[in-house]
């Protein structure tokens, strides 16, 4: 089973001993940060992630690592290049977006 981010920090904290008070005071942020870290309904910025990382004696790459492989997307479409060295702007009828961190690939259709 894939353990989220915050999923991480929970065990990682749980397995030290601290609260959650206790953490958000180690990190200098609030208790409501961690709740929401934990919850996955935010994520820490890069400066946690470091703190967070070093506090728990792991690596940043074992934090943010997912236990499945992404694979690749490749999508091969023409696009008008008369239009987009006037433009700048190769969009074409898809624009896509990533967030690896939330493990979601959004496609939409214009």
């Amino acid at each position: 089973m894939t353990m989220t981010l915050g999923e991480k920090i929970k065990k990682y904290r749980q397995a030290r001993g601290l609260s959650q008070e206790q953490l958000s005071e180690k990190l200098s942020v609030s208790r409501q940060a961690v709740t929401k870290w934990e919850s996955d309904k935010g994520i820490p910025d890069i400066h946690n992630l470091q703190a967070i990382a070093k506090l728990f004696n792991v690596s940043l790459d074992s934090l943010l690592a997912m236990d499945e492989k992404i694979g690749s997307i490749v999508l091969k479409e023409e696009i008008d290049i008369e239009k987009y060295k006037k433009t700048g702007k190769a969009r074409s009828k898809y624009d896509i977006s990533f967030s690896f961190g939330m493990q979601k690939i959004k496609l939409h259709q214009f």
